[in-house]
C-alpha cells in the first residue's frame, strides 16, 4: 500500500465528494495524488513556494489557479474562495519541526472540513531536486508528531527506509467529509 491508497481507504469520500482543495507544495514531478482528485471533480488551488513549479501550474485549465507562496505565510494570500480540504502532501519535512504546528494550524483554520498531511516515515535525507532548494528535507517526521496534533495516522513501508515509506494523516476540522 502507498500513501494515496491509505487516503483512498481511510477517507473514501474524498474521491466521491468533490469540493475545493488547497494543495500545498505541488510539483510537476509529483502529481500522483492530484490526478485522482481532479478526476473526482475537485477544484484545486495550488500553493507552491518554488517559482518554476508554480509557473508550471499557472494557467493550466485543470486548476483554479496557482499561488506563489509559502504555507507558513498563508494569511498573506487572501484566498477568495472557501476551501473544503487542505492537503500538504509530502511537505512538513521541508520546514523546520518548530514550524509544523503553526503551519498545520493555519491549514486547519482555512479548511472547512478536512486536512490531510503526508511525509516520509522517519529519517529520509534529501537535498535539492530538479533545481528546487525547497525540496531539501530539514526535519524528520514520525507518527506521534501528527497524533500530538490530533490527527489519525497510518503508515506504509518501513520506518527510515526511503523513499517508499510514508506517514499519512488526516483530521476532520469542521463539518463532516
Amino acid at each position: 500500500m502507498i500513501g494515496k491508497d491509505i487516503i483512498r481507504d481511510q477517507v473514501p469520500t474524498l474521491f466521491t465528494n468533490p469540493g475545493t482543495i488547497l494543495y500545498v507544495g505541488a510539483s510537476p514531478h509529483r502529481t500522483d495524488l492530484v490526478v485522482p482528485l481532479l478526476d473526482t471533480g475537485h477544484k484545486i488551488i495550488i500553493l507552491e513556494r518554488y517559482w518554476p513549479n508554480c509557473k508550471h501550474f499557472w494557467g493550466a485549465p485543470s486548476f483554479l489557479w496557482a499561488i506563489y507562496g509559502d504555507v507558513r505565510d498563508i494569511w498573506e494570500y487572501q484566498i477568495p474562495v472557501p476551501i473544503d480540504v487542505a492537503i500538504w502532501w509530502h511537505g512538513p519535512e521541508h520546514v523546520g519541526a518548530s514550524e509544523w504546528a503553526d503551519a498545520i494550524g493555519n491549514l486547519e483554520l482555512i479548511a472547512k472540513s478536512l486536512v490531510i498531511l503526508a511525509s516520509p516515515w522517519g529519517h529520509c535525507p534529501q537535498g535539492d531536486f530538479a533545481g528546487n532548494p525547497h525540496e531539501r528535507h530539514v526535519s524528520t517526521t514520525y507518527p506521534e508528531d501528527y497524533v500530538k496534533l490530533g490527527y489519525k495516522v497510518a503508515t506504509c513501508g518501513e520506518k527510515d527506509i526511503p523513499p517508499k515509506s510514508d506517514i499519512v494523516s488526516w483530521k476532520l476540522v469542521g463539518g463532516q467529509w
